[in-house]
């Protein structure tokens, strides 16, 4: 864990975790979907942007684990719920089988904070255009295998 030193006026401490090493089963992380990403009718996400962050999510895991970026050989990927622009996800991925240069990860993606807006004019949004869901939805789940560079 590392710890900050320069720190904004009234925070005393953070702690960021940022584990490395085969002993990491897992990661995830929240991203938000930029506007600029929507390729659709009303701010729809293309399915490969959506694969993209899945992608990014594979490779993080293989450097932790294995400080190997490796080659993504096939992704399995099933399709739940549309993804449009301004949506904040969650992105996971866990390992499931590993072999001597080949890793089979878990994936999931998650819609937590979703656009709602009866309107697909962006100059009209307003605060009340985003709902914080109660519940994420899912909007991808699957497998990948990656191939490492090196054997270990």
């Amino acid at each position: 864990m590392a710890k900050s030193d320069r720190l904004p006026e009234g925070i005393e401490s953070i702690v960021i975790k940022n584990p490395g090493g085969r002993d990491v089963k897992e990661t995830r992380f929240i991203t938000k979907v930029a506007a600029y990403d929507a390729r659709y009718p009303r701010n729809m996400l293309a399915g490969s942007d959506m694969m993209r962050f899945v992608a990014d999510m594979a490779t993080d895991l293989s450097l932790r684990r294995d400080n190997d970026s490796s080659m993504l050989a096939n992704m399995n990927i099933n399709f739940h719920e549309s993804v449009f622009g301004g949506e904040t996800l969650e992105i996971a991925g866990w390992l499931i089988k590993e072999g001597k240069r080949s890793r089979l990860y878990g994936i999931a993606m998650y819609k937590l904070i979703s656009y709602h807006a009866r309107h697909w004019d962006r100059k009209r949004d307003t605060e009340e255009s985003y709902k914080v869901l109660d519940t994420p939805l899912l909007c991808i789940s699957g497998t990948l295998t990656s191939v490492l560079k090196f054997a270990h």
